[in-house]
């Protein structure tokens, strides 16, 4: 008898059904990237788990926590709305999908979409979660405002050495096309040394420019110095 069988009879006809709901959730629930939609997999785990016994049977059997086997049957309390999003392979972080399930149904779509826009975080998701839970009356449309708008910006400064005038139109021409001017924040100049304060997504942007050029953000940044500085 497999491993599958033991501890219960079962009939050819659910052995199949529990072999395969354990190949599929092995091989989707062990990684970010899945084979399977979150609604897929939920099925395969209600299939092993009415099978097996429970849960806790489950668990040890794929070597997987129940506490995560508790999120990924949280899809099944999702709206059908949301459950739409995760069919067309628009919503697939289990985690997201958790934190949604915990919010009242009426409040599940737009929250969704908004991280579905790439417009929460996870850590946004679970203070609107949060926020939820003690401000039942509020709209959850001001609740994620309130997440989206109490973001602490981080900016980052870059000091370069040059003289002013045509070095210093030459050398911001050029950092702006590095990380484009809607993420300079400002630009400041005290001597020979210009400060230039740039967003999150301006450091990613030198960060990915330096490493398609194999070379160092700093030597990334001296190199700009230089252009400027020999043209």
């Amino acid at each position: 008898m497999s491993r599958a069988g033991r501890g219960k009879t079962r009939n050819g006809g659910d052995q199949a059904r529990l072999d395969r709901a354990l190949a599929r959730l092995i091989a989707n629930t062990r990684r970010v990237r899945r084979v399977k939609n979150l609604l897929d997999i939920a099925s395969e785990q209600s299939v092993a788990e009415n099978l097996l016994g429970g849960r806790g049977a489950l668990a040890k059997r794929i070597g997987i926590s129940e506490e995560m086997l508790r999120e990924f049957a949280s899809v099944n309390d999702l709206d059908d709305s949301v459950k739409d999003l995760i069919g067309r392979g628009l919503l697939t972080s289990i985690d997201a999908a958790y934190r949604i399930s915990l919010l009242p149904k009426q409040d599940q779509l737009l929250v969704a979409r908004t991280c579905v826009g790439g417009e929460l975080s996870g850590k946004d998701l679970r203070d609107v979660v949060s926020l939820r839970r003690i401000n039942k009356e509020v709209p959850i449309s001001e609740l994620v405002n309130r997440v989206k708008s109490a973001r602490r910006v981080i900016e980052y400064a870059v000091r370069l050495r040059c003289s002013v005038g045509a070095e210093l139109d030459r050398l911001r021409s050029r950092f702006q096309k590095l990380v484009g001017e809607e993420h300079i924040r400002s630009v400041s100049v005290e001597g020979n040394v210009v400060t230039l304060v740039i967003d999150e997504e301006g450091k990613k942007r030198i960060q990915t420019e330096a490493s398609k050029r194999g070379i160092t953000k700093r030597e990334l940044i001296r190199s700009i110095e230089e252009g400027a500085r020999q043209a």
